[in-house]
């Protein structure tokens, strides 16, 4: 699973912290905050304390979405190819063969 440390800061919300899933953008800070963290806005923004502010306000942050899409997709893929190598059989290591005569003395 995907853990804090794991999100870069510019795809985490401003509030909560968390993926920007469905990122909207904050019309007075142009923060970015993520859609649960949007339907229980406030009337003044928690980022920068501005007021009046509504939902309606904050508006789909569209090339943000764009890169969070992109993100997951290859932090999947690295976790998958992560799990192939760990379920992988071990590459034999070619050895070359020990002689098991003694050598002659003249």
């Amino acid at each position: 699973s995907l853990s804090p440390e794991d999100i870069p800061a510019k795809l985490k919300c401003a509030i909560c912290s968390r993926l920007a899933a469905n990122a909207f953008r904050l019309p007075c800070c142009e923060q970015t905050i993520c859609e649960d963290c949007r339907s229980t806005l406030p009337t003044s923004c928690p980022v920068c304390e501005h007021s009046p502010l509504s939902a309606e306000d904050a508006k789909p942050h569209k090339s943000l979405r764009t890169t969070i899409r992109v993100f997951l997709k290859t932090y999947l893929k690295k976790q998958q190819d992560a799990r192939a190598r760990e379920s992988a059989p071990p590459t034999p290591i070619e050895s070359t063969p020990v002689s098991t005569t003694a050598p002659q003395l003249p």
